[in-house]
């Protein structure tokens, strides 16, 4: 009988203010999507992410419907990375989705597929959904996290989320 092998799951450890950090570059760069790199290291199925590289161009380069990521924007990443010591790398993106869901774009899950392929692996994809709520509009803000084919399971500090996704 030929089994399936279970997939693994990814740790990934995000603290909460490299989260409150993107959801408020996300609210500002509203109604357009934004993008950023997570930093940080990989150590067996454990991703530790350390900072949030943003580019300092990412405006230039997003819609309302889309962020087109730039080569150059994971050079600068790669570079900020190695400041942080000789273990540390990109390892993982994340954009943001004005007016609609937090589910995978076709682009997005093409791209997140793509991951495995391409010469930097990234373990992590997130997307932050940012909506307009009530009269005054206030702007709400939520993450979810993907692995490229494996579920991930999100550690948060301050509150300890186990989400398998």
């Amino acid at each position: 009988m030929n089994m399936m092998p279970q997939p693994t799951v990814i740790t990934l450890v995000v603290p909460w203010k490299i989260e409150r950090t993107f959801k408020e570059a996300a609210k500002k760069a509203f109604p357009k999507e934004t993008f950023g790199l997570f930093l940080g290291t990989l150590a067996g199925a454990r991703v530790d992410v350390d900072e949030l590289f943003i580019p300092e161009d990412v405006t230039q380069y997003c819609t309302n419907w889309c962020c087109r990521p730039q080569a150059h924007w994971f050079e600068d990443a790669m570079d900020e990375a190695k400041e942080y010591g000789k273990e540390s790398t990109i390892v993982g993106w994340v954009h943001s989705h004005p007016h609609t869901s937090d589910a995978f774009s076709s682009s997005d899950r093409s791209q997140s597929e793509a991951d495995l392929d391409c010469l930097i692996k990234l373990p992590v994809s997130a997307i932050c959904v940012v909506r307009p709520i009530g009269k005054a509009k206030k702007l709400i803000t939520s993450m979810r996290y993907w692995g490229p084919t494996i579920p991930v399971e999100v550690l948060r500090d301050k509150k300890t989320c186990h989400n398998l996704i």
